[in-house]
Order: structure tokens, then sequence, then C-alpha cells
């Protein structure tokens, strides 16, 4: 796991603090970049609310919907 990418994780606080840990280890040690670009991913199209929602701490990514976009990045 990236110490770095499990900082960033903490800092953009867009998971549950319980899912930080295993968000990083699935990233293993993907550019900070393409971190970001999955998180947005995550948040846009999470059906627990809207990316406005998730970005002002209101709502949480759901690690499940993570991985899924996580998949799709990795694929391409």
């Amino acid at each position: 796991m990236s110490e770095d990418n499990k900082m960033v994780l903490q800092q953009i606080k867009v998971f549950p603090e319980d899912d930080i840990d295993a968000a990083a280890e699935a990233l293993n040690d993907m550019p900070i970049k393409r971190l970001y670009m999955v998180v947005e991913m995550a948040a846009q199209g999470d059906s627990s609310g809207s990316t406005e929602a998730i970005y002002s701490d209101k709502e949480t990514i759901q690690i499940s919907h993570f991985y899924e976009c996580l998949k799709d990045i990795i694929r391409y």
C-alpha cells in the first residue's frame, strides 16, 4: 500500500474512516493523478448521493462502488 495514496484519501475525506485502508490497498501504487480520477468517477456515479454532497462531507463514497470504478480504470 502506498502511504502517499493513503494520506491523500485521508485528506480528501470522501470515504468512511473504516474504508480508507482498504481503498488505499486497492490502489496499490497508482499515481496520484489517477487516484483523483478514480475518486472523481466514484463520486459522480455513486447512487448514494450527489458529487456536491460527497465533497462537502455530507455523504461518502461506498467502497463497493469505488472498486467498480477502479476496475474500469485498470481495464483500460
